[in-house]
């Protein structure tokens, strides 16, 4: 077998499984090689009986339903069917301490083979999720495996592969150790001395250490090295943008009275450099600001400004929630001015309608934009602006050039060089200053020791002064000790939140689904929010005041800035805790600054591969199957490499692409 070798040819693969795999792209062994683990799962630590006992007291004050998944090994005594009241098969088995008297239960439901694949006075090694039943605890459908000094799937750094359908994580296992030699195929292109100068494995190491790691730094090592593969790989094939005719257009005199308020010098500079770079046919600009800053107040000068030339223009949000609260800002401000220009919805619910733009028209909406045609004879849509462009594809994006102005606004703070050459933007602008009579927000850093105190405050707090707190998590399906947001919310939202309207968001809910949730939350209904960093772009939700983040050390400080930007934008102190080490340097650095500028940069100089845990990265705005583009420390050193590269004639072979 070689790497080029179809799948068929691996054992335990026949023609229905290789049919499985073709549909998501998986056809040759290096196909097998690319499908990553999104997660992993450290079964490494194997505890006796009596020890997991002694560690499954510490967590006594959460739910007993939201204990962490823990690796016991023991022996099996006694193995029993159980029929239940409700048409459920109970399969018992009792599992011992080798030298103690301490047991556990394992069970599991309408599996009645185990009955003759466990065996009594077998040796096995379990993973699951206990229960605590009376004075005993039980693990539901724990993964097992009968003990050895070898063990294929647990007491490991276990990675966690996307099901396919029937075609399992642990099936992927059993694949992945059968092509497992062909990793020395994958051949090196870079020069040493630049691997060396960086601090990178070479590429066969990579594969064979995100597929295979040893110890928690080989997941930070393969990641790295493979993520910059795929920046490589993604600045190669960038189209570059070109220079478009010029519109010349006459500047707003005054623009203050467009606006239901002043302007801060830094925007009113914004909106004159961006008419500017319009008027020298500079088709690709990008505008930074932070959370709050009044992006949003420079694209609508702008498009006015577009409108009094007879054109009209898009404005194109990342979720429909946030492309109403869009529309329902510029309504007024249109309203208030006594403007006829036109302002349009255009979501999934209006795909039906058809937009005759006979007048200059701000249309607003989600990428539903993208695939509408409008009749723009006397009004042509000449600008365009896309609120957090990573969050789209850049064929996506292709779709609206045709000669078009491209604003792209973000709050992700990229520092002007990166915006320059890795995004290959033409121009970009900053606006740094935020509106007066904002409170500071107070950052916290939170020992794991203080967070029982800290969520019993934020109940109180939520509870007494009528205010909405998020708790945010960095990965979905991981346990208690991983911070799975999942399991914390079983843990907490009929426990220590029960007297509180809860709810639970996350990525891998449907998009109708998660507006439903965020407009819940905007209207006051939902008063604590458990959810992942999905919400970095979201709506404005002035009475969402406090913030707790999870595993903070696993978030980029751009993340962690994005992120808290979300809260402080009322009138009452806002708090933002950050759970982690309290001597953690970037943590520290985080809780001191609130320049985003300030933060990325630092980010650069000190974020490493370390900081990566267990869950990985999974899509960007690229649709990117490792690298966060979030993260800049990684973005600059691909950066540096291709420069490097490019200098001395090297081409980028497509290994993950």
């Amino acid at each position: 077998m070689d790497l080029n070798s179809y799948v068929q040819e691996v054992p335990y693969i026949g023609e229905k499984t290789a049919k499985l795999l073709k549909e998501k792209g998986i056809r040759t062994i290096k196909d097998l090689w690319n499908h990553f683990p999104y997660r992993y799962e450290d079964t490494s630590r194997i505890f006796k009986v009596h020890e997991a006992l002694n560690l499954l007291t510490n967590y006594e004050f959460l739910s007993p339903k939201s204990l962490p998944k823990i690796t016991i090994e023991g022996r099996i005594s006694q193995l029993q069917k159980v029929a239940t009241r409700k048409k459920l098969t109970l399969i018992v088995a009792t599992i011992e301490d080798t030298r103690t008297s301490d047991k556990v239960y394992a069970i599991w439901f309408n599996q009645t083979y185990l009955l003759n694949t466990l065996k009594i006075k077998g040796r096995y090694v379990f993973y699951g999720k206990p229960e605590k039943k009376g004075s005993s605890y039980q693990l539901v459908n724990p993964e097992f495996e009968k003990y050895s000094p070898n063990l294929t799937h647990l007491g490991r750094i276990t990675p966690v592969y996307p099901r396919i359908k029937s075609y399992t994580t642990k099936f992927h296992r059993r694949v992945m150790l059968k092509v497992r030699p062909t990793y020395v195929q994958f051949k090196e292109y870079i020069p040493w001395e630049i691997l060396k100068q960086y601090g990178l494995d070479p590429i066969s190491a990579a594969y064979l250490k995100l597929h295979f790691p040893a110890k928690k730094q080989d997941i930070a090592a393969g990641y790295e090295r493979l993520s910059i593969q795929e920046i490589l790989e993604l600045i190669s094939s960038a189209p570059k943008p070109k220079q478009i005719t010029p519109i010349k257009l006459k500047k707003l005199k005054d623009p203050d009275k467009y606006l239901p308020f002043s302007l801060t010098s830094d925007q009113r500079k914004a909106y004159t450099s961006l008419i500017d770079s319009v008027n020298q046919g500079l088709s690709e600009i990008f505008l930074y600001g932070d959370v709050g800053s009044g992006k949003t107040a420079v694209a609508f000068l702008t498009a006015l400004t577009f409108a009094k030339k007879g054109y009209s223009s898009v404005l194109m949000a990342p979720t429909s929630v946030l492309a109403h609260q869009h529309h329902q800002t510029i309504s007024k401000w249109l309203k208030r001015l006594k403007s006829d220009i036109d302002v349009e919805l255009v979501t999934q619910k209006t795909k039906t309608k058809l937009f005759t733009l006979n007048k200059p028209t701000i249309l607003i909406g989600t990428h539903a934009l993208l695939f509408r045609k409008f009749e723009d004879t006397k009004a042509p849509i000449k600008f365009v602006t896309v609120d957090e462009q990573h969050r789209f594809g850049t064929s996506q994006r292709n779709k609206l050039k045709d000669s078009r102005f491209i604003l792209t606004m973000s709050a992700t703070p990229i520092p002007r060089t990166l915006a320059l050459t890795f995004y290959g933007y033409q121009k970009a602008i900053y606006i740094k200053q935020l509106p007066k009579g904002r409170k500071p927000i107070k950052t916290l850093i939170t020992p794991e020791e203080k967070v029982y105190e800290m969520l019993k405050w934020i109940a109180q707090q939520v509870s007494k002064k009528n205010i909405q707190a998020y708790l945010v998590f960095p990965v979905i399906e991981g346990d208690i000790k991983e911070y799975g947001v999942k399991a914390w919310y079983e843990g907490l939202h009929d426990t220590m939140f029960k007297h509180l309207n809860t709810d639970l968001l996350h990525g891998k809910l449907s998009e109708s689904k998660k507006n439903q949730i965020m407009e819940k939350f905007a209207s006051g209904k939902t008063q604590i929010l458990f959810t992942t960093s999905v919400i970095e772009v979201g709506v404005d939700v002035p009475n969402a005041n406090i913030m707790a983040i999870f595993g903070a050390e696993r978030f980029g400080l751009a993340q962690l800035h994005q992120l808290r930007g979300r809260i402080g934008r009322g009138s009452h102190q806002a708090y933002c805790f950050i759970v982690g080490d309290p001597n953690h340097n970037r943590l520290r650095f985080f809780a001191k600054h609130t320049d985003g500028i300030k933060l990325a940069e630092y980010d650069l100089k000190h974020r490493g591969p370390g900081d990566i845990a267990y869950g990985i990265s999974q899509a960007g705005w690229q649709k990117l199957k490792l690298a966060d583009l979030s993260n800049l420390y990684l973005v600059r050193k691909a950066l540096r490499i291709y420069e490097s590269l490019n200098q001395a004639k090297i081409e980028i072979p497509k290994f993950i692409g």
